[in-house]
C-alpha cells in the first residue's frame, strides 16, 4: 500500500483559533424574537389563544440551540419585554396592571432562562462531541499515514504537516545529527529526495522546500540537532531558539516560549520521547500574542508527538534490524567465500605447483608415463581452477544484472551432446544414460548459458554419486513446455536442504559429508534458467535413492 499524499485534502483544523466579538448571533436572536411577535399576535387575534408565551419560549430555545447561551439570554430579555408590551394589559406599555401578570411574567423569565441554559448546554456538549469525533478521526488518519511511511523523511514530513494543520501553528522538527539519520534511504535521498513536482524532501540540504510549502533548513546547534522537516518553509531559528531546542532535547523537558525554561525564545519546543528517551524535538510558534497553546491544544500536541515518536522509533528499529541482517548476511557470505577460495584455489594450485616442480627438478629421472601423469594433473587441476573462476564471474554477472541471454531455436539433443563431450573426464567413472523422446520441439535457448547449466548439474551429480552409479538425463514434452531431468543415484538431498541447495555458497550435508566445491554451481543454474524464462527445482527420487533436478522450459 503506497503512502498517502498528505497534500491532497487538508483536514479541517481541530483547534480553532480564538476570534473577537461577533455580533451576528445576537442579531439573529433579535430577528427571531421580532418574527415571534407577529406569530403570537396572529394566534391571539385569529384563534383567540390567550397564552402566547410558548411562542416566545420556542424562539428562545431555537436561539439557544443554534447560537449558544449569550444570544439566548438576549432573546429571553427581548421576549420578556415584547410579551409585556404587546400582550399584558395595559397594552403597548411596559406597565403591568394585574399582579397575577407580574407573577406570570416573572416565571416566564425564569423558565426561559433555565430552558435557554439547558439548550445551550446540550448544544455545547454536541459541539464538543463533534469536535472530539473529528479530532479522533484526524488522529486515526494521522496514525495511518505514519503506519505506511517507509522512510524517516516521509514520516517527519507527515508529522509536521499534521501538527501545523490541526493546531494552526508553524512547525519545525529537529533530530540528532548522526550518520544514521539517512541510513534508511539511498545515498541520493540523504541529501534530499526529489519529489514529483521537482522539489526535494528531507535530508540536510539548506532551504529545501517541500510540496505544499514545507521546507527544511540545515541548522545544527553545536552539531547536535538538525532541522529535518518544517511547515511552512523558511522558518529560521535564531540562537535563543536553538539553545531552547537543544536544552529540551538534552533534558527531555519542554522549553522556550511560555515555559519555565528559556522563555525568551520565540518558539516552544517539546521533546519527541518514548520509553527509551527523547528521539528529537518538535518546535511550534504562533504569530498571535499570548500563550502558544491552550490546555486542550497542549493535550492534542502531546498525542501527536507521542504518535510521531513511536513511528520514528519504529523506523529506526526497522532500519537497525535491516542493517544487522545485512551485516550477518555479509559476514556469512564473506566467510563462505573465504573458505571456498582457501580450499578451491589452494588445492588445485598446490597440485599444479607440485606437478610442475617435479617435472622441472626431476625431468631426467622421470619416465614418459610419469611425465604424462604429471602433465595430466596440471591440465585437470587447471580446468578445475578455470571452472571455479568461471563460476565466480557468472555469479557476478547475475548479481549485477548484466546477464542478457541471446536466445535462438536449438535442438535439445545438440546441447546435451556438447555437454557430454565437455564433461567426459568428470563423468568417466559413471554410467550415463540419455532418454529423449523423438518428437521434442526446438526450444528458445542461449546455447552457452544452457550448456553451462547442464554442465553444472552433471558436475554436481558426479560429485555426490558413487563411482559406477548411473546418471540419467531424461526429457518429456507437455502441452506448452519441455521438462529436462538430471537424476543420480547418490545419497539424495536432506529434506531441509531441498530449497537451500540453490543458495549462494551453500553446500548440503554436514561438514564430514560435503564434497569439494564452492556452492555456486546450483545458484548459477537457477539464475541462468530463470533468465531464459524457465524454472528449476530439486527433489529426491521416488523410485530409488538419489537426487533429481528438473528444468522446465516453455515451448516457443
Amino acid at each position: 500500500m503506497p503512502p498517502e499524499r498528505i497534500d491532497a485534502a487538508p483536514p479541517a483544523p481541530v483547534a480553532e483559533p480564538q476570534t473577537g466579538f461577533d455580533p451576528k448571533p445576537f442579531m439573529i436572536a433579535a430577528l427571531l424574537v421580532l418574527l415571534a411577535i407577529p406569530v403570537a399576535m396572529g394566534l391571539h387575534q385569529v384563534l383567540g389563544v390567550t397564552n402566547v408565551a410558548l411562542v416566545f419560549l420556542t424562539a428562545i430555545l431555537i436561539v439557544a440551540v443554534l447560537q449558544g447561551l449569550g444570544p439566548s439570554l438576549l432573546a429571553c430579555f427581548a421576549s420578556m419585554l415584547a410579551y409585556n408590551f404587546f400582550f399584558l394589559p395595559p397594552f403597548y406599555t411596559f406597565s403591568i396592571a394585574d399582579p397575577e401578570n407580574v407573577v406570570a411574567l416573572f416565571f416566564f423569565a425564569v423558565v426561559a432562562i433555565i430552558a435557554s441554559n439547558l439548550a445551550a448546554r446540550v448544544r455545547g456538549q454536541a459541539l464538543s462531541a463533534r469536535l472530539r469525533a473529528r479530532q479522533t478521526d484526524d488522529l486515526y488518519q494521522f496514525s495511518r499515514k505514519l503506519a505506511v511511511a517507509v522512510t524517516l523523511d516521509d514520516l517527519l514530513w507527515a508529522t509536521a504537516h499534521q501538527i501545523a494543520l490541526m493546531l494552526k501553528v508553524r512547525v519545525v522538527l529537529l533530530l540528532p545529527q548522526s550518520d544514521k539519520a539517512g541510513a534508511d534511504q539511498p545515498d541520493g535521498d540523504k541529501a534530499g529526495a526529489a519529489r514529483p513536482d521537482g522539489s526535494r524532501s528531507g535530508g540536510d540540504t539548506p532551504n529545501t522546500t517541500r510540496p505544499g510549502g514545507a521546507g527544511t533548513t540545515d541548522t545544527r546547534p553545536d552539531g547536535s540537532l538538525t532541522v529535518r522537516a518544517g511547515f511552512p518553509p523558511e522558518d529560521m531559528l535564531d540562537e535563543a531558539d536553538l539553545a531552547a531546542a537543544k536544552w529540551s532535547w538534552e533534558k527531555n523537558h519542554v522549553a522556550g516560549r511560555g515555559s519555565d525554561t528559556l522563555p525568551g525564545a520565540k518558539w516552544l519546543f517539546q521533546p519527541l520521547r518514548t520509553g527509551r528517551g527523547p528521539l528529537g524535538v518538535v518546535g511550534i510558534i504562533r504569530d498571535d500574542p499570548g500563550p502558544v497553546l491552550t490546555p486542550d491544544q497542549q493535550r492534542l500536541l502531546d498525542a501527536l508527538a507521542d504518535q510521531a515518536a513511536l513511528a520514528i522509533e519504529r523506523v529506526n528499529l526497522a532500519r537497525d534490524l535491516h542493517l544487522a541482517r545485512l551485516q550477518v548476511e555479509t559476514d556469512r557470505l564473506r566467510s563462505a567465500l573465504l573458505t571456498s577460495i582457501s580450499h578451491d584455489l589452494r588445492t588445485p594450485l598446490a597440485s599444479i605447483l607440485g606437478s610442475a616442480t617435479s617435472l622441472r627438478s626431476q625431468d631426467a629421472v622421470l619416465d614418459q608415463s610419469t611425465k604424462e601423469a604429471l602433465l595430466g594433473t596440471i591440465i585437470e587441476e587447471s580446468d578445475r581452477l578455470n571452472r571455479f573462476i568461471g563460476n565466480l564471474l557468472d555469479m557476478t554477472r547475475l548479481e549485477s544484472g548484466a546477464l542478457k541471454p541471446r536466445t535462438a531455436l536449438i535442438e535439445l539433443s545438440d546441447v546435451i551432446g556438447a555437454v557430454l563431450r565437455r564433461a567426459a573426464k568428470i563423468l568417466a567413472a559413471h554410467r550415463v544414460e540419455v532418454d529423449l523422446p523423438a518428437n521434442l520441439p526446438m526450444l528458445a535457448l542461449d546455447m552457452v548459458l544452457f550448456e553451462q547449466v547442464l554442465f553444472n548439474l552433471l558436475d554436481n551429480a558426479a560429485k555426490h554419486a558413487p563411482a559406477g552409479s548411473l546418471i540419467t538425463i531424461q526429457a518429456s514434452h507437455e502441452v506448452d513446455s519441455v521438462t529436462l531431468r538430471v537424476m543420480d543415484e547418490g545419497e539424495g538431498i536432506p529434506p531441509n536442504d531441498v530449497e537451500r541447495v540453490f543458495e549462494k555458497f551453500y553446500r548440503s550435508g554436514g561438514a564430514d559429508r560435503r564434497r569439494a566445491g564452492t556452492g555456486l554451481g546450483l545458484a548459477i543454474c537457477r539464475g541462468f534458467v530463470e533468465a531464459m524464462g524457465g524454472t528449476i527445482s530439486a527433489q529426491n527420487r521416488s523410485d530409488r535413492r538419489g537426487a533429481l533436478f528438473a528444468i522446465t522450459l516453455p515451448v516457443p
